[in-house]
C-alpha cells in the first residue's frame, strides 16, 4: 500500500470504480474542496468508504484535493489535507526524515512537513519556479505535494513524477485487489474473470445485476465479479479487448513497468507508462 494524492479540478468528476481502488489500496481518506463562497472545508480521517462519499458525492464537481492515506508505523495525523492557512491547504505522501529525529515524534511526516513550511510560508515563494525547484530537491524522488488554493488552483511539487488521470492529477495509480470468484477464463494471475451468462432482463427478480459499465439489467446464473466491478457479457468482453491490447502493446515496447499492464482496464490509459 501507498497513500495516494488526487487533484480534481472544478466539474471533472472521478470514477467510483478508481475511487474505490484508492481506497482499498489504504487506510483513511480525507478531502478539501472550495464550497460556493470560495472558502476552503476539510473533512478527513474517513475509515469507512460509504461515509466518505456520503459526505464527497455531494460536492464531487468542487475542485479537489484528496488524500487517500496510509498509516505511518503508528504515527497519528497522517491522514490530510492540513490547513496552512485560511486560504491553502496541502497534501504530502512519502517519508522525508527518519521517524527518530521528526520534530513532532508521535505524528506523521506530512504533520512535521506542515510545521516546516508554515514556518517559512510565503504564498509567492511556493509559486516561484526557481524555489519550486528547491523545494522538489528536498522532497526527493519519493515524495509528493500539491498545495491547493480558494480558487481551486494548485501548484504541484514532483507533478511529473505522478499521472493525469481521468482528468486529475495523480501521485500513484492504485492496484486492483481482486474479489475471490467461482469461475476462470484462463487468465491467471491476472484475475479477470466473466459473466457464465449474460442474457439481459428487465426484471429477473433478486437473480438481476446492473452491470456497470453499460448500467444494464442482466442475469446470471453465478455471481461473478470482475476487477472494478459486475459487467454483462458484452460490456466484459469489451474489457477484456481493451486489457489485450493494451498489455501487449506495453509487452512489445518491453517497458520496464509492464508488469502494471494488469491494473489497467481502460486503453485510453496507455499514456499513463509513457510518463513512468
Amino acid at each position: 500500500m501507498s497513500s495516494i494524492l488526487i487533484y480534481k479540478p472544478l466539474n471533472v468528476e472521478i470514477p467510483a470504480d478508481f475511487l474505490t481502488r484508492c481506497f482499498n489500496n489504504n487506510h483513511s481518506i480525507g478531502f478539501s474542496f472550495v464550497n460556493k463562497e470560495g472558502k476552503i472545508q476539510t473533512r478527513k480521517n474517513f475509515k469507512s468508504y460509504e461515509n466518505f462519499l456520503k459526505h464527497y458525492l455531494p460536492i464531487s464537481k468542487s475542485p479537489c484535493l484528496i488524500h487517500f492515506a496510509e498509516s505511518e508505523n503508528n504515527l497519528s495525523n497522517y491522514c490530510g489535507p492540513y490547513s496552512i492557512d485560511d486560504n491553502h491547504v496541502m497534501i504530502h505522501s512519502g517519508k522525508i526524515w527518519q521517524d527518530s529525529i521528526l520534530e513532532i515524534k508521535d505524528q506523521s511526516q506530512s504533520a512535521n512537513l506542515l510545521k516546516t513550511i508554515k514556518r517559512m510560508w510565503i504564498p509567492e515563494l511556493f509559486k516561484n519556479v526557481n524555489a519550486k525547484w528547491l523545494f522538489e530537491e528536498a522532497l526527493g524522488l519519493t515524495n509528493f505535494m500539491a498545495i491547493m488554493n480558494t480558487n481551486g488552483e494548485c501548484d504541484i511539487f514532483n507533478q511529473n513524477k505522478g499521472f493525469n488521470l481521468h482528468n486529475c492529477w495523480v501521485s500513484d495509480v492504485p492496484k486492483y485487489q481482486y474479489p475471490k470468484t467461482s469461475v476462470s477464463y484462463g487468465y491467471g494471475s491476472r484475475g479477470y474473470n466473466y459473466p457464465v451468462t449474460n442474457s439481459k432482463a428487465s426484471d429477473v427478480g433478486n437473480k438481476s445485476h446492473t452491470c456497470n459499465d453499460c448500467q444494464g439489467k442482466f442475469f446470471f446464473s453465478k455471481v461473478t465479479y470482475t476487477a472494478g466491478g459486475v459487467l454483462c457479457g458484452e460490456c466484459a468482453e469489451r474489457r477484456k479487448n481493451k486489457i489485450i491490447d493494451v498489455t501487449s502493446e506495453i509487452i512489445s515496447k518491453k517497458h520496464p513497468n509492464n508488469f502494471l499492464a494488469t491494473i489497467v482496464d481502460d486503453v485510453n490509459h496507455v499514456n499513463v507508462f509513457d510518463l513512468i
